[in-house]
């Protein structure tokens, strides 16, 4: 009404309502205001009084900017006042730029394959825009476009033009569209009024020899129709025109026999396939009469072949046969000689077997009939692991102003580097992720997890996590459950496999998703795991896809189905499985259950008597050990304490083992106190102190570590759900404590991750170091904790501090259960190599230093007990160590800092000389040892040395200041590279160096010839890359004809310094000092 009433009054149509849900709403209010003010400006609306201006601005911008106007909080006199509304709009929708990312994108941006000049140039100065470029705005845009257009025709044109400015630019650019689409126009008209001529002249009576068949023949009666080739096994040729580069040897060709006849009765029968042996067939071996052979399983052969060499072995007597012939594709028949019965053993199992005989030394064949006979085959329901259905397509809510980081990429292990890029290889293949070439506002570091052998590729999306604006999808509880399935009396389960891999993601959402791994980035283009959202929107699509069925339950991958007839159950399962197959899903077939009478689900047993606490869940409590003194004994009640408000009669109970803490008594253990424990064991394992498990409520993990066993209890509301614990092995008892304390999380959550998974994780432990390390980038841990966080980061566990007193459940288990008889867990240790330039004997001197140095061993004593709350509190020379206390851990050893060895005393001058090795300069040498090696008061070790150097002082260059000249930064390896020659000891050498890096490369010359010179920059080019920019001095090698050909063949810049000044190319110039230094210092 607004709108029409304005535009009443004044004649004049005023802009429709801002939209503000939008993705870019910094575009859109400047549209809108743009032309607010033009409209403003034609009703004269400056002459009005202020109100009215005001009124009249609020009045056009809709009803979606309301509530944005009243967050401002304006008082009276401001309401009134139009400019500073807009300004309040103005700082509300103004965005955040980053200019630098923002000029990054402008030099990437390049004319697209179907893109005209006027959308090019409008996309390049849109974006210009946002760049702050000044007076250097027409020159920026005139650059842009000899460096982004499309055609190199144009581009050339642009280059040869002398005093290029942007409106010639421009121009030539345009002239050179039209005149292009012009040409195009008039050849494509005189070719096709051509081609028409030809074929209404030739085309119904011209004989042509044909490339399909062989022959010559009139359009559209090829033999070859349909017709499938033997040689590459396609339709549409035969093998002698097979232009396909496989050739199959003669002995390896496989004949596919054509379908005739099912009935014994025909005079020709089909077998699928005739072979001579191939590595990927599915065999099993045959024996007969004395006689071992291997037969090839055929699913499309309707009778069995056999040799007639195989049968002469069994002195079987052959008979006639009604199949006289075997027909392939390709018309060729095969012979029968006769048919023979014989008794056959095959897996244990004996049946006779009626097997056509032939000529050929064939590989014997068993066809459909038998295989399904002898159970050697069964039908299968199968998904496709490819497969995905586009109706699942996931966009990210986010929240209001999200920040995401660009994090570096992770390095990946040597040993399983070719492992992990084939895995890439294989997920962008099933189009799971693409490679990933433009900007994204965010990039997430790599998980690489081994599970049952096998590598898993997810990613730590910890940072987008934060910004994900949760659906909180209700799942199935188990009060629902439990009323479901009353009278029913038979359960399936069937499992999701890569579930998440078939939900499709919207194109903002695979830039969101980006990671980095050392071949690139990749962005995933279906659902991750790690994804904090991914659970519940496979909870709610599944949900929705199976709702048309009532006895069917879904948590989150797992389907759970119940029925009172077995009959009514399989009806059910075939349909949930033909409904998954359809849109998509594939069954991990190893973990589905059908048909049983006993099920577990949601932690619980599931039979037709309803539903049974998991004995898995209570295990711990069962195994609690009968209690050797008092403190043990204190130690269980005071978790029984703990638990008192869910204890009916907890005081009658406890009675009889409170007697045993009096003053006046001692400590003697009778069988009336084993029964009141008993007692007090069944009730904890059952309601109502015993909670079943609510999936819509929070849950926290209760964790902590002994010094032999870990403990974790599942919370919900402060009641356990379930407990777990299990004994330490050999090498984790030596783990420090900070360690033994993750790694009770990792249990906890491994142990309970059917209720865990998907969900908000609050971890409680006794250990306040552990809060610090989650906090901080992984890879400021050492390597070993680094394992355990990398296997957290499905769960996103939040790690809070709480006193052991504070935590009874788990203290109890971590130290009163026989956790012996509870150990399913199998060792998991961690390889570390040193990567020094040293020998194995050398470590064993490390090792050896480590343990005659008595402050690193007082260092090793603190680190395996754990360190006090404050730093006051340890000996006065491990002070300095309380500040990264967290990175510090054993092993096998050798104490590490991170992943640094902490080096004994009496080997820092060993050190010092290692790191030294090739006469580095300072940087060089901080550089090389903070890679590798810590102790205190390295820095000023490192420099004493380099300065006390007498080979270093010879050669050390005299560094004049200069007037700092500002190049251009590169932003990719390979952009600007720089170049130059110099002479050592008789020979002529070339280096190069790459500014984005400082990686250099030399190597020596034959001659000085510009020839040599641009044979060794194709190597490099050819191996690196074309640089866009090459440096280089004046030198005649680098002006000279030839060079200048390379350049323009080779289509890169060359700059060169100014004639007489080598400070101009002083990035070669550096290279060159680094390529000379090492060598001549070996004199010395």
């Amino acid at each position: 009404m607004a709108t029409n009433n304005n535009e009443a009054v004044s004649g004049i149509k005023p802009p429709g309502y801002l939209h503000i849900e939008s993705d870019n709403k910094s575009a859109n209010w400047k549209k809108w205001r743009q032309q607010f003010e033009w409209y403003a400006t034609a009703i004269q609306l400056g002459k009005k009084p202020a109100d009215i201006q005001a009124a009249t601005f609020m009045s056009i911008i809709g009803p979606d900017a309301i509530d944005i106007y009243n967050s401002f909080n304006l008082n009276t006199i401001d309401e009134q006042k139009l400019s500073i509304i807009i300004g309040k709009f103005e700082e509300y929708f103004a965005p955040k730029n980053n200019i630098s990312f923002e000029r990054y994108v402008f030099f990437k941006i390049e004319q697209h394959e179907d893109e005209s000049f006027n959308e090019f140039i409008t996309r390049i100065k849109t974006q210009a825009n946002k760049c702050e470029f000044g007076t250097l705005l027409e020159e920026m845009l005139k650059d842009k476009i000899v460096f982004g257009i499309k055609s190199t025709q144009i581009r050339e044109k642009l280059l040869t033009e002398e005093k290029l400015d942007l409106t010639k630019a421009t121009a030539i650019c345009k002239s050179s569209e039209q005149a292009s689409k012009q040409l195009n126009e008039f050849e494509n008209n005189n070719k096709s009024e051509k081609i028409l001529t030809i074929k209404s002249k030739n085309f119904r009576n011209e004989k042509f020899y044909c490339k399909r068949c062989g022959s010559s023949h009139k359009a559209r009666e090829c033999q070859a129709y349909n017709k499938l080739c033997t040689k590459c096994n396609k339709a549409g040729h035969f093998a002698k025109m097979c232009r396909s580069k496989i050739q199959l040897k003669q002995k390896n060709k496989i004949n596919t026999l054509e379908e005739n006849s099912t009935s014994e009765n025909s005079d020709e029968s089909f077998i699928g396939q005739l072979s001579v042996g191939n590595s990927k067939d599915w065999t099993e071996s045959v024996e007969t009469a004395n006689t071992k052979f291997t037969a090839k399983l055929d699913t499309g052969a309707e009778c069995n072949v056999l040799p007639n060499f195989i049968v002469q072995k069994t002195h079987a007597c052959i008979q006639p046969s009604r199949t006289k012939n075997l027909i392939s594709y390709s018309n060729n028949r095969i012979s029968v000689l006769g048919e023979v019965k014989l008794q056959c053993k095959i897996k244990k199992k004996t049946a006779k077997i009626l097997f056509k005989v032939v000529a050929e030394r064939v590989t014997p064949v068993l066809g459909l009939n038998t295989c399904e006979k002898l159970g050697l085959i069964a039908r299968v329901e199968t998904l496709k692991e490819s497969s995905s259905n586009d109706d699942f397509e996931y966009d990210i809510d986010l929240i209001e102003n999200p920040k995401f980081e660009i994090k570096p990429t992770r390095k990946v292990p040597h040993a399983i580097r070719n492992e992990v890029k084939q895995e890439l290889d294989r997920m962008v293949k099933l189009d799971v992720i693409t490679p990933e070439t433009k900007p994204t506002p965010a990039v997430s570091p790599m998980v690489v997890v081994r599970q049952k052998g096998k590598l898993r590729i997810c990613i730590d999306p910890s940072d987008v996590n934060k910004n994900i604006l949760r659906r909180h999808f209700p799942l199935a509880t188990i009060e629902e459950i439990a009323a479901d399935i009353k009278g029913s009396e038979y359960f399936s389960l069937l499992d999701c496999t890569k579930g998440f891999w078939q939900i499709k993601l919207s194109k903002r959402t695979q830039k969101i998703l980006t990671f980095s791994t050392p071949w690139g980035r990749y962005s995933f283009k279906r659902l991750p795991f790690g994804l904090s959202s991914a659970p519940e929107i496979f909870q709610e699509i599944l949900t929705n896809l199976l709702s048309k069925f009532k006895n069917v339950k879904v948590s989150i991958d797992d389907i759970f189905i119940h029925a009172k007839k077995k009959e009514e159950l399989q009806k059910t399962v075939k349909e949930v499985i033909e409904t998954l197959k359809i849109s998509g899903f594939k069954l991990n077939q190893s973990k589905c259950i059908f048909e049983a009478k006993r099920i577990k689900f949601l932690g619980h047993i599931v039979s037709a008597k309803g539903l049974e606490a998991d004995p898995e869940k209570v295990k711990a409590i069962e195994f609690m050990k009968t209690p050797q003194n008092k403190k043990e004994l204190q130690r269980i009640l005071g978790m029984i304490t703990y638990l008192n408000k869910y204890i009916p009669n907890m005081s009658e109970l406890t009675n009889p083992l409170r007697d045993l803490l009096h003053k006046d008594t001692s400590f003697n253990w009778e069988f009336y106190h084993d029964e009141a424990l008993n007692k007090i064991k069944k009730v904890l394992q059952n309601p109502p102190v015993l909670k079943l498990y609510d999936v819509n409520k929070p849950v926290t993990l209760s964790v902590d570590a002994s010094s032999k066993n870990l403990g974790a209890a599942l919370l919900q509301e402060g009641q356990p759900v379930a407990y777990g614990a299990r004994t330490l092995t050999k090498s984790e008892q030596n783990y420090p404590q900070i360690e033994k304390e993750a790694l009770a999380i990792l249990f906890g959550c491994k142990k309970f991750h059917e209720y865990v998974y998907g969900k908000e994780l609050l971890v409680e432990s006794d250990h306040k170091p552990l809060e610090t390390i989650f906090r901080k980038n992984i890879q400021s841990a050492p390597a070993r904790l680094q394992r355990i966080m990398l296997n957290l980061t499905p769960y996103s566990p939040k790690i809070t501090f709480k006193k052991g007193t504070e935590i009874p459940l788990a203290d109890f288990l971590s130290r009163d259960c026989d956790t012996s008889k509870l150990n399913d867990y199998q060792e998991e240790d961690l390889k570390i190599s040193i990567i020094l330039p040293t020998t194995f004997d050398y470590t064993e001197e490390l090792i050896k230093a480590t343990k005659e140095d008595p402050h690193l061993q007082l260092l090793l004593k603190t680190i395996m007990k754990g360190f006090p709350e404050k730093a006051d509190q340890l000996p006065t020379e491990l002070h300095h160590y309380f500040n990264f206390k967290e990175e510090l851990t054993y092993f096998k050893g050798l104490i590490f800092k991170g992943h640094k060895i902490v080096v004994p005393k009496t080997q820092i001058p060993q050190m010092l000389k290692y790191i030294h090795q090739g006469h580095l300069g300072i940087q060089s040498c901080l550089k090389r040892a903070h890679q590798l090696l810590y102790w205190r008061g390295q820095y000023e070790d490192i420099v004493k040395l380099v300065k006390s150097c007498s080979a270093c002082e010879k050669t050390q260059k005299d560094n004049t200041n200069h007037t700092v000249a500002v190049k251009r930064i590169p932003s990719l390896p390979w952009q600007i590279v720089a170049s130059d020659l110099f002479e050592l000891k008789g020979k002529q050498y070339i280096v190069i160096c790459d500014s984005y890096s400082g990686y250099l490369d030399f190597q020596s010359l034959k001659s000085s010839s510009s020839t040599e010179v641009i044979n060794h920059l194709k190597q490099w080019f050819s191996t690196h890359g074309i640089p866009e920019v090459l440096e280089s001095d004046n030198g005649p090698q680098y002006m000279s004809r030839e060079f200048k050909n390379f350049q323009k063949e080779w289509r890169f810049t060359h700059s060169t310094s100014s004639p007489h000044h080598p400070q101009g190319n002083g990035l070669a110039e550096r290279a060159v000092q680094t390529a000379k230094k090492p060598t001549k210092e070996m004199q010395y």
